[in-house]
């Protein structure tokens, strides 16, 4: 059950912290949801949002998502933020070249990719997406035109393939994705946090996926989920995705505020409304 945010206490535990671990997750966090991904550039506030946090030497930045490498790459490639792609079945540091947390492209992908696609040709206006890891079928396009019958029909063809006990069904977001098992935000997360010892955790995310992150963070962690939800592991809540940039704009501005003078911090706006719900 999430909790009202203590924006005052989460300002202090931030500046007072000698290290910083932000998780940002992309899709429906740092930008909204299109119907088509390929078209989902981080306007230039995001980029400058991200840029700030990452300028700060005691934050460690990451953005973990379903996305490729490659778009995460074309997104975000010459900034200093840490980048996990496909739920973090690959990563890259900062300024180092990407590695992979799990072995080679698994068989029953290629097995299950006609059933996709012919699944998408049914649906006009749908397509499938295909990494390293996963196969997915997206359908926000069509959404208002399917109905749960349709869903649930799609959900029952795919477990009936022969292949269905190697890989899990994850339908997010109108994502209905299929995925190797282990292959999650929270595996990948669990490795990271052996990284360092981190005194501040914050992680945002607005998904089904980010779920397994936030089973996996430490106590004392800001787990901050978007959107509204009954049911989440999260221990806060923003209530869209609109206000996210807002969110971490008055994080940034506590900091800056700090940084003249902490008495000034708790007189300025960055540090009023103690007990607020985002």
């Amino acid at each position: 059950m999430t909790q009202i945010l203590d924006f005052t206490k989460l300002s202090m535990s931030y500046n007072d912290a000698s290290k910083r671990l932000i998780i940002l997750d992309y899709d429906g966090t740092l930008v909204p949801f299109r119907n088509y991904p390929q078209s989902v550039y981080p306007p230039s506030e995001a980029i400058d949002t991200v840029k700030e946090l990452c300028a700060d030497s005691k934050n460690h930045v990451v953005i973990v998502s379903g996305r490729s490498c490659e778009d995460l790459e074309l997104f975000w490639g010459g900034t200093s933020v840490n980048l996990a792609a496909e739920h973090g079945g690959f990563y890259q540091e900062a300024g180092k070249e990407w590695r992979r947390l799990f072995g080679p492209k698994p068989e029953w992908i290629q097995r299950v990719r006609p059933s996709l696609n012919a699944l998408a040709f049914q649906h006009e206006g749908s397509f499938v997406e295909e990494n390293v890891y996963s196969i997915a079928w997206h359908y926000r396009a069509i959404e208002a035109r399917l109905s749960e019958r349709d869903k649930q029909q799609v959900i029952s063809a795919v477990m009936d393939l022969p292949e269905y006990q190697n890989f899990l069904i994850c339908d997010s977001d109108c994502v209905m994705e299929l995925r190797s098992p282990g292959v999650n935000k929270g595996t990948f997360t669990v490795q990271w946090l052996r990284h360092d010892q981190y005194d501040f955790v914050m992680a945002l995310g607005d998904g089904a996926t980010d779920e397994d992150l936030f089973r996996v963070l430490p106590r004392g962690t800001y787990s901050i989920k978007i959107g509204k939800s009954l049911s989440t592991l999260a221990n806060y809540q923003i209530d869209n995705q609109f206000e996210v940039l807002g969110f971490l704009n008055r994080v940034l501005a506590v900091n800056r505020e700090f940084a003249h003078s902490p008495a000034r911090a708790y007189r300025s706006g960055a540090m009023t409304g103690s007990q607020q719900r985002y």
